[in-house]
């Protein structure tokens, strides 16, 4: 399970930095506006890790209790 948990980490990095990418390819003469979206985005990435982070480490603590009984 570990592997897939990292797995799914790394697509959804790639994921967010082609976002970025596209984002700034799309809107490369307001730089203010790309600032502004790096900004947020870095916000919502960093909210979600560690929502992820948290659920990801319930689940396996969950089953971990399950395979001790």
């Amino acid at each position: 399970m570990t592997k897939f948990y990292l797995a799914a980490s790394a697509i959804r990095l790639m994921t967010a930095a082609l976002v970025v990418i596209a984002y700034c390819v799309i809107c490369r003469d307001d730089k203010e506006s790309i600032r502004n979206f790096v900004l947020l985005f870095f916000a919502f990435y960093l909210v979600m890790l560690v929502f992820d982070s948290v659920f990801f480490a319930r689940i396996e603590k969950n089953n971990n209790l399950k395979t001790e009984k």
